[in-house]
């Protein structure tokens, strides 16, 4: 007969072993559900971790609000590959569609990845930086949140811009990037302005009228076109300036990112607050696009993962006119947003 303290020894030995199969559980169903985000009550599987332990759906403690064409899909990229950060693949547009709004925190949080609470969630949506109400639905939702926007030459932005929204009409001929910049119903209307009726767009407009300051035929840059209005950052960074400390949001130099990815990334690292990870042993470029790839490495092989096909499109060629006509335009409002980072880029 197996006696009363045999017994509980293997009592003990059973509650032990049964405590650390469900803890290996717990974290391996997470991981399976996280990737294919799925939504459930997980409670009962979280009962035998510690707190801090728990995969949960969390609302993001980090966002990524811009700029489009910058390099906020490189970033995002990147950042999946840290062990301490869940990331939101799709564009969820939550902040800046109201319909979407609408649905509230509680179903924005559903559609987050799960993570732990020592993980940081992370979600990206370019159109942020520059919808109005986004820097007051995110502060509501939590003034503390860290933000990163990717900003780049916005010379450069525009064009890429345009090679995106050409690709997507492949049922029409496009109209040519000088044909969409300069729009001579503009110039009409700006020379009949008198200073006094002059407001910050109209301002570009006329700094780009007078042709004595390049010596060219007098042609106006269309600042309503969002290629070259998205460019215009200062105008948007006022807003969400007005909600959070300067501290609290940090940018990162799109065309650096490409070139030095290992270097920004640790800046990025820093401002999160989490273990470096991502150095140059990590990164390998494409030759072909002169993108960036990830290298990840085990026991028995390496496999690179790069961006997708959509990245590293052939830019149209641009003249070297037009090219001046741009960087004059911006060069005053680059050196206010400058000003407002309290840093500057090698742009121009």
């Amino acid at each position: 007969m197996i006696s009363f303290p045999s017994l509980f020894s293997y009592f003990l030995v059973i509650s032990s072993l049964s405590y650390l199969f469900l803890a290996k559980f717990n974290i391996i169903l997470n991981i399976i559900y996280s990737s294919h985000n799925f939504i459930f009550n997980n409670s009962w599987h979280n009962t035998y971790l510690e707190p801090s332990q728990y995969f949960e759906q969390r609302l993001p403690t980090a966002i990524i609000i811009g700029v489009k064409k910058c390099g906020t899909r490189a970033l995002l990229h990147f950042l999946k590959f840290h062990p301490q950060i869940k990331i939101l693949g799709p564009e969820i547009h939550f902040f800046d569609r109201s319909q979407i709004y609408n649905k509230g925190l509680g179903w924005y949080r559903k559609q987050m990845p799960f993570s732990t609470e020592e993980m940081i969630t992370i979600e990206k949506t370019p159109s942020y930086f520059v919808t109005d109400k986004a820097p007051q639905r995110i502060f509501h939702m939590n003034p503390n949140i860290k933000l990163l926007c990717v900003v780049r030459d916005p010379v450069i932005r525009a064009i890429s811009d345009y090679v995106q929204s050409i690709s997507k009409k492949t049922d029409q001929e496009p109209r040519s990037f000088d044909d969409l910049l300069f729009d001579a119903k503009i110039y009409a209307s700006a020379t009949n302005m008198t200073p006094r009726k002059i407001d910050f767009n109209n301002y570009l407009f006329f700094k780009n009228a007078n042709a004595s300051l390049i010596g060219v035929k007098p042609k106006m840059i269309d600042t309503s076109w969002s290629a070259i209005k998205i460019g215009i950052y200062a105008n948007y960074l006022a807003r969400w300036l007005s909600y959070f400390p300067r501290d609290q949001i940090f940018f990162v130099d799109g065309e650096k990112l490409i070139q030095e990815p290992s270097h920004i990334m640790e800046r990025v690292e820093n401002f999160l607050n989490i273990t470096r990870y991502m150095t140059w042993k990590l990164f390998e470029f494409d030759k072909s696009k002169k993108f960036p790839c990830i290298k990840m490495t085990n026991a028995s092989r390496s496999k690179l993962y790069c961006l997708g096909n959509t990245k590293g499109r052939t830019h149209p060629s641009v003249s070297n006119d037009t090219l001046a006509r741009l960087h004059n335009f911006y060069e005053p409002l680059n050196l206010r947003f400058f000003k407002m980072i309290n840093t500057s880029f090698d742009w121009g």
